[in-house]
């Protein structure tokens, strides 16, 4: 997209406006606690997973746009980020992974932080790749059931069931004591 509409725009400050930029997991990075938290691999991003959960979010949601921030590019603004309408295909976000470049590396490769979410709001993703860690925050003001679709296709789980993975997916036994501790005590509902 070269011209920004006030959706663009909106989905944009929602996404960069969901996180804390000085702050990093095992930490919770979401600027408010108004959320229930749900993580998964944040290597869904690259996946055809990815797509069919932002679609389908999208249409649950009700929301027009959705906004990826890489949160370590040089310019997080809003030329520098992916915007796109519910109904984007696989292929055409995978491209846009691959024209969008951090210090010269695809994004599609990059080990670097990304934050998402949509004009509505209702819902926004911290992912730090480096880390192996995703999480999706979901506003306590919306029932989750509504978004349970969604999130068995992203297969995330909440830190109140921690041992409850699915194939393929995040998984709290494979964090440090340490970190599993401190994602238990920081992103408890």
């Amino acid at each position: 997209m070269s011209k920004f509409d006030e959706l663009d725009r909106i989905a944009f400050y929602n996404a960069k406006n969901l996180i804390n930029i000085d702050k990093r997991f095992p930490g919770n990075v979401f600027r408010e606690k108004l959320y229930r938290y749900f993580f998964f691999d944040p290597y869904f991003l690259s996946r055809p997973e990815f797509i069919e959960f932002i679609n389908k979010i999208m249409l649950l949601e009700r929301s027009n746009r959705c906004c990826l921030v890489n949160l370590d590019a040089e310019n997080h603004d809003i030329k520098s980020a992916i915007l796109f309408k519910c109904g984007m295909g696989f292929i055409e976000f995978i491209d846009l992974l691959k024209d969008h470049k951090n210090a010269g590396v695809s994004w599609l490769y990059t080990l670097d932080r990304h934050t998402c979410a949509t004009d509505k709001g209702e819902w926004g993703i911290y992912c730090e790749r480096q880390n192996d860690i995703g999480v999706i925050a979901i506003h306590n003001s919306i029932d989750s059931g509504k978004f349970a679709e969604p999130l068995l296709i992203l297969r995330a789980i909440s830190v109140n069931r921690p041992h409850a993975s699915h194939d393929g997916t995040f998984s709290f036994d494979g964090l440090t004591p340490e970190w599993r501790k401190s994602l238990m005590e920081e992103y408890k509902v």
